[in-house]
């Protein structure tokens, strides 16, 4: 019996007549992910996703359940149009189970006729996306707070992000300092553009539950890929304020290049910029505060400001969170960022 197969054993009555079919899947980069196919026949048969949770993300996977459960029983309360993705429990009624190597397992459902995408093939399909996501924040806009925890403490704690980078800094390798001489001076010229959302943050933005990863491949569309279905991958669910999750959603869906693409020209998309924003504002526009609207077009300076920093912090520090499969691709990272950064500066957003 497959380590696949002890692990369903614990969400399903097996049996040697309804021996499920279980497909690893490529989408996701940090889960290991699979298909489950239980045949009819059986007691439960259907499809479902079952995820092998990545403990060097997600340290502690109970929270992140605790969290999906809470906004799931939510959502449904308040009859939530979308699917909801609800986890399901084992046999002994818990959302996780654990394999012998102490490793956490989750069943989620499978959404049947739905569609995937890595980027918005169009302003229409940026809008739609953004305005998936509002209905999703405008549904939960009660949610208990309380009861969610960050699955990632400290994930929005952008004063943390600037003090990583002037610690990096001198402590730097010579020579990467004086490879990434341009991007440095940028950084440090510009500290103040974070400082003062740092203030506003903690005095003035409440807290609102927000997804904290909402680019648009964490969204299934219909077949059609014109209308959204379901807000998936709720493993960063926390409190914050929900301007970064605009902020993210025009550093992800406005870039015309690749993210490690250091090219200055044609970077920022100012069509898909207006969709995502009109598709954000849908449902949000009577319920955010007059000063989170009027923060908007800068939280999102600040969201990608931060990602540069983020990006040149792991270069100066050799390259040790973010994945790199060439010497420059941080640096690169970094470039994309500013590019994008200086195209909404320029344009006046």
């Amino acid at each position: 019996m497959s380590f696949e197969r002890n692990i369903l054993s614990t969400f399903f009555d097996l049996h040697a007549a309804s021996l499920p079919a279980c497909e690893p899947l490529e989408a996701g980069l940090i889960n290991m992910t699979y298909m489950v196919t239980i045949p009819q026949g059986s007691k439960e048969p259907g499809v479902y996703i079952l995820q092998k949770i990545n403990p060097a993300v997600f340290k502690n996977p109970e929270v992140i359940m605790a969290s999906m459960d809470v906004v799931a029983a939510h959502l449904a309360r308040q009859d939530y149009p979308d699917e909801i993705l609800r986890p399901l429990r084992n046999r002994q009624g818990a959302l996780l189970s654990y394999d012998q190597m102490g490793s956490a397992w989750r069943l989620l459902p499978f959404i049947i006729d739905s569609v995937c995408v890595q980027q918005a093939a169009s302003p229409q399909q940026a809008y739609e996306s953004a305005r998936t996501f509002s209905r999703f924040y405008a549904y939960l806009w009660t949610v208990d707070l309380a009861a969610i925890q960050p699955a990632i403490p400290n994930f929005l704690d952008f004063a943390g992000r600037m003090v990583a980078f002037q610690q990096a800094l001198p402590a730097a390798e010579e020579g990467r300092k004086q490879t990434a001489e341009r991007e440095i001076a940028f950084v440090t010229a510009h500290l103040d553009l974070a400082a003062k959302f740092i203030v506003l943050q903690t005095e003035q933005l409440p807290l609102r539950l927000i997804h904290g990863d909402p680019k648009i491949s964490n969204l299934l569309f219909d077949r059609t890929g014109i209308h959204g279905r379901c807000v998936i991958d709720l493993d960063t669910l926390m409190p914050g304020t929900v301007l970064y999750d605009y902020g993210d959603m025009i550093r992800s869906y406005t870039n015309n290049r690749a993210e490690d693409d250091p090219a200055e020209q044609d970077v920022f998309n100012a069509e898909v910029y207006d969709a995502v924003t009109a598709g954000f504002l849908y449902y949000l526009q009577d319920k955010l505060t007059a000063v989170e609207k009027e923060n908007l077009h800068y939280s999102a300076q600040v969201v990608i400001f931060i990602q540069a920093i983020r990006f040149l912090t792991d270069y100066l520090n050799g390259d040790i969170y973010y994945k790199t499969t060439y010497p420059l691709q941080n640096l690169y990272r970094t470039r994309n960022q500013i590019n994008l950064l200086r195209a909404l500066l320029e344009k006046g957003k």
